[in-house]
């Protein structure tokens, strides 16, 4: 064999071994992508329930506040009604000029 003819086969083999690399590459280069869109997938899907926690969350404080608030607004109606109730027997002390009681019920 001569250097042409051995130079041609040695350049066909590598060629030859090119176009498999490149296939190769294009192959794990198009799973790669479907990897990478599954991992953004993932994290979308995560960040969803992230924000759904977190809202859920939020609401759970809002009703733990106005549980709280209507407790303290109980509280304080009854205070009210008991203040109440001691002016009207304070205020039936007191006579009209006609002799009836300031405050009948």
């Amino acid at each position: 064999m001569d250097d042409i003819t051995r130079s041609l086969r040695l350049s066909s083999n590598h060629a030859l071994q090119s176009g498999k690399i490149a296939s190769t590459s294009a192959r794990d280069t198009e799973e790669g992508g479907r990897a990478v869109h599954q991992l953004v997938k993932a994290i979308r899907e995560i960040v969803d329930k992230i924000s759904i926690n977190t809202a859920v969350q939020q609401l759970h404080d809002v009703i733990q506040q106005n549980a709280s608030a209507s407790e303290e607004f109980s509280a304080t109606a009854e205070e009210l009604s008991g203040q109440a109730c001691q002016l009207r027997d304070t205020v039936r002390f007191f006579r009209t000029s006609e002799g009836q009681s300031a405050f009948s019920v």
